[in-house]
């Protein structure tokens, strides 16, 4: 399956209907399964956006294996002042 082929697969599934549950984990999804060019098999499922929440929330509370989401943010990077600044003469 090419690249495009891939995608265009992908981008036609149906989001997960997994509505009456509050949080869901990985293993309450349906997983597609898409041949890599390596003869290998990768799995994908879509969760719409609007669930992505209950997703997290669903595979931090999962007893066996529980995951931990961490949403890492770089800040504003700060301004050099002038004065700071070396000049070689």
């Amino acid at each position: 399956m090419g690249k495009r082929k891939k995608w265009q697969y992908i981008m036609d599934l149906e989001g997960q209907d997994l509505k009456g549950k509050m949080s869901f984990s990985s293993k309450d999804l349906v997983w597609a399964e898409i041949n890599t060019k390596n003869n290998g098999i990768d799995h994908v499922a879509v969760i719409p956006l609007q669930r992505v929440a209950d997703f997290i929330k669903g595979e931090e509370e999962n007893p066996i294996a529980p995951c931990k989401f961490v949403r890492k943010t770089k800040g504003k990077p700060k301004e050099r002042s002038t004065a700071a600044l070396q000049y070689d003469m």
